[in-house]
């Protein structure tokens, strides 16, 4: 009798570790994570944005009349998903390929399994996605953030 109670003491032991662990599994993830529409959508506006940046470099603020591509990503395959806080909201830091099409006005080139970097923040008690990026030439704490169309 006193072997079934042991028994039984353990197993309820086991299983009680388990569950606990599973809770704090669940507790450490940042809940809700980006759909795959918006990784894509993160990935072409952060590739817009450098687009942007490099522009601004290059040219300062003189206009030009080359118009950016339009930029299109496919086939995302995340290989690194780390969940983070960006300014006292849940994050992720993802990492992975992608195929991208580069959209001039009269050509398409596509680069395959392109590799990315994006870290995305979904502020607390909202639907919505938002890009984040350190801004050029700095370091630190700071980041622009920018919303992401659902």
């Amino acid at each position: 009798m006193r072997r079934i109670v042991a028994m039984g003491w353990r197993m309820g032991l086991k299983m009680g570790l388990a569950m606990a662990l599973a809770m704090l599994l669940v507790a450490c993830g940042s809940g809700v994570r980006p759909t795959a529409t918006i990784l894509e959508r993160a990935i072409a506006l952060q590739g817009t944005q450098v687009q942007q940046d490099l522009g601004q470099q290059l040219y300062g603020t003189r206009m030009t009349t080359v118009e950016p591509p339009r930029i299109s990503v496919k086939h995302v395959t995340v290989t690194q998903r780390s969940p983070l806080q960006i300014e006292q909201a849940n994050a992720y830091r993802l990492q992975g390929t992608a195929d991208l099409t580069l959209e001039f006005a009269d050509h398409a080139v596509t680069q395959r399994q392109t590799g990315f970097e994006v870290y995305l923040q979904r502020p607390s008690k909202e639907d919505s996605w938002q890009l984040a990026r350190r801004p050029t030439g700095e370091s630190g704490d700071r980041w622009q953030l920018t919303a992401i169309a659902p």
